[in-house]
């Protein structure tokens, strides 16, 4: 599992994830996102069985910089850190 957090103010109109990030992220053997942001290219990424978890669709492409890795992240209050996220039970 991926989880970014939008920390730039733009959370309304960001779209952090699509068909490349989607593709790259499962071959790294990841199977979703959860972002505080927008996603795009939902039917090319559904058809990669890759899950999003997101605040909308977005329209357009981000510039965005990963600028902390391996950090929790908060999304409406409620914190996600490495061991939040767990497939196939409860950490």
């Amino acid at each position: 599992m991926v989880a970014f957090q939008e920390i730039g103010g733009h959370g309304d109109y960001a779209a952090h994830c699509g068909e490349s990030h989607g593709h790259a992220f499962t071959r790294l053997g990841a199977v979703g996102l959860v972002t505080d942001c927008g996603v795009r290219d939902v039917p090319e990424v559904r058809n990669l069985r890759f899950h999003y978890f997101a605040r909308g669709r977005g329209g357009d492409h981000a510039s965005f910089k990963i600028v902390r890795v391996s950090v929790p992240i908060q999304f409406s209050g409620v914190e996600i850190s490495l061991v939040t996220l767990h497939g196939d039970e409860t950490v």
